[in-house]
């Protein structure tokens, strides 16, 4: 798989006004961020590979980091097999960053 192919993209969850988002149940708590990461395949061995890489390697070390739950997916739609998502919601700016 070329690693140059990867096109990754980070989705930071906020706004202009923390106000705006916070809630009651949410006073006490730090606010997140998801992480959106897409991976570009070139046919469906590769795609097996990845997610066998990201299920047996990637998955569990950012679940050691606190990072949990982590999503995996395809689009139902479109060119299949060219297109993998990973979202990883990150407990702190400290854990995104690193």
């Amino acid at each position: 798989m070329n690693r140059r192919s990867f096109i990754t993209t980070a989705a930071i969850a906020g706004a202009s006004s923390a106000s705006l988002l916070k809630g009651a149940h949410h006073e006490s708590k730090e606010q997140g961020y998801l992480e959106l990461i897409r991976f570009q395949i070139i046919n469906n061995a590769r795609r097996g590979k990845l997610e066998k890489f990201l299920g047996d390697t990637v998955i569990p070390g950012l679940n050691k980091l606190g990072c949990s739950p982590i999503g995996v997916f395809r689009p139902k739609y479109g060119p299949h097999g060219s297109k993998v998502y990973m979202l990883v919601p990150h407990p702190n700016i400290d854990s995104f960053l690193t």
